[in-house]
């Protein structure tokens, strides 16, 4: 069910239920017209799918758990009294308006720009010439909200668990983190929509770099071109005399004569 996961990733992170019917149903369906086998979905595989969690989810939270500590700089040996304190402080002062995510903790600048981010993608969603986002870089570029938003859930998750100055690890429950999630989500729509070209920009900066260390071709056509100086030029003449709403010629026009 790989076109769910991109769904996960791309419009929304945590759907209700309804929802994640729906979308097992259109999946299901996909799959059986690719493998040309078609099969009816039960009601009892609909319920199987309903109770499992998102794998894409459990990697990130995974990732994230691998790389937050030693980014942040907590302590994870010291289990002295001051070190306890310090951690725990860190943590509070990391949720607090979610200075997690700011590229410059201290002074909150670089929103949603904290190097983290990019080594969470490389860890999952391009990790690999076969990741979700190598095959489907159309959906990820530019880099979607949903999927910035699922990042910003997972790291807050983890200073959670952080909170109480020693790692406590948690069950990442959508019960728990759903609210979050949706929060985060209104957040960067917010500040999307204070710009909406650079923050295009910004997005599609994400996805370079995310990718970058594949050096994938582009999915969206060749790299080459056909099209040299010469010929773009007589191409432009050709083009300066059209509307693009006929035909250019007659059909007949060019053709070689019978003989």
């Amino acid at each position: 069910m790989v076109e769910y996961v991109v769904r996960i990733l791309t419009k929304n992170a945590f759907p209700p239920v309804d929802v994640q019917l729906l979308w097992a149903k259109e999946c299901f369906r996909s799959a059986c017209r690719a493998a040309d086998a078609y099969y009816g979905i039960t009601d009892r595989m609909l319920k199987l799918i309903a109770k499992r969690g998102s794998h894409i989810r459990s990697q990130i939270i995974t990732a994230c758990r691998a790389l937050f500590a030693a980014h942040y700089k907590f302590n994870r040996t010291s289990t002295s009294k001051a070190a306890i304190k310090a951690n725990a402080e860190l943590a509070a002062s990391l949720c607090d308006e979610a200075r997690f995510s700011y590229k410059d903790i201290q002074n909150q600048t670089g929103y949603a720009e904290n190097t983290i981010f990019n080594d969470i993608r490389r860890a999952v969603i391009f990790k690999t010439k076969k990741a979700i986002g190598a095959i489907f870089q159309s959906h990820f570029n530019p880099y979607p909200l949903e999927a910035v938003a699922l990042e910003f859930t997972t790291l807050q998750f983890c200073t959670i668990e952080w909170s109480t100055g020693q790692f406590v690890q948690t069950k990442f429950e959508e019960k728990e983190v759903g609210e979050a999630y949706i929060t985060h989500l209104n957040d960067i729509r917010r500040w999307e929509e204070l710009d909406k070209i650079v923050v295009r920009n910004i997005r599609a900066k994400w996805f370079k770099r995310a990718i970058g260390p594949l050096k994938l071709a582009a999915a969206d056509g060749p790299s080459g071109t056909h099209i040299d100086e010469k010929r773009e030029d007589m191409l432009r003449q050709e083009l300066a005399g059209r509307t693009g709403e006929t035909d250019s010629e007659d059909e007949n026009e060019g053709a070689q004569a019978e003989p």
